[in-house]
């Protein structure tokens, strides 16, 4: 479940920073940041994707980073809301939506993660 769980935090982190990346205009218009927020948020988007693909193919980087992997997708879904909320009447109701949709599935690939992780210190140390 971990692999499978972090593949999809892969994909969805590249999705997204691509996203962020082409649709700076958009998103500006839509969540009033600067052009620039948008660009950094995806060139760090498609970093944290690399460090993902890196933790799928060695088992050493997926033991060592899955729970701060876990503690930054919590941390994203806590400071997006609480940043959402404080500069609530600026935002679209789009992107409010929008905002409140990458929580929910970021939330889950964080639960995933964490499951999977669980899962697998069991059957490691089961098996020692």
């Amino acid at each position: 479940m971990l692999k499978q769980a972090l593949a999809a935090n892969t994909a969805f982190s590249a999705i997204s920073g691509a996203f962020a990346l082409l649709a700076s205009d958009w998103l500006s218009a839509e969540i009033p940041a600067p052009g620039w927020f948008w660009i950094a948020l995806g060139i760090g988007l498609l970093a944290f994707a690399v460090q993902l693909a890196a933790m799928l193919m060695k088992p050493a980087l997926m033991q060592a980073l899955t729970m701060p992997v876990v503690a930054a997708d919590i941390a994203w879904v806590v400071l997006a809301t609480s940043t959402m909320l404080v500069f609530l009447d600026g935002i679209s109701r789009l992107g409010i939506t929008l905002i409140l949709a990458v929580n929910l599935v970021v939330a889950l690939l964080a639960t995933l993660q964490f499951l999977g992780y669980r899962a697998m210190s069991k059957d490691h140390c089961g098996s020692l």
